[in-house]
């Protein structure tokens, strides 16, 4: 398989560069989901409950992701941690955006907002809604 600019390995190989907690597999990227050139959803975790894996991506004062974004021609990204609760986990997809409440209805999740948050919720072009749906596993309707 080829790795182009606008694949998730992209993503992952440039992370790969700068974070050698990669390598020594004390964090681990579980999933990436994206859209080339705007925004990247990047689902992460840590089998050592001492490490902070967001921490580890971000870097200190924000140096790791900043590099990151920079190299990927100033795409966004988010990184997000599953720590076994689904409606925690919806509420971080979502974010930039804050949430008010989330109702789950089989593999449907209802995330309520104020009015301010909606556009930030959606993002542009939907690329927020679409990428947290697809790292989510959930279809997310914003009300």
């Amino acid at each position: 398989m080829d790795i182009t600019q606008s694949t998730p390995d992209f993503v992952e190989t440039v992370l790969r560069k700068i974070v050698p907690e990669l390598a020594e597999e004390t964090v681990m990227i579980k999933r990436i989901v994206r859209v080339p050139g705007k925004r990247c959803k990047i689902l992460i975790e840590s089998e050592d409950e001492n490490i902070d894996p967001i921490g580890v991506f971000v870097g200190q004062k924000g140096d790791r992701i900043n590099l990151a974004m920079t190299l990927l021609d100033g795409e966004k990204i988010d990184y997000v941690t599953y720590e076994g609760d689904d409606l925690q986990f919806i509420a971080d997809c979502i974010k930039p955006a804050r949430v008010k409440s989330i109702e789950i209805k089989g593999k449907k999740a209802i995330v309520h907002v104020n009015e301010d948050q909606k556009s930030i919720a959606i993002g542009k072009g939907a690329a927020n809604i679409k990428l947290a749906s697809q790292l989510s596993g959930y279809s997310i309707e914003i009300k």
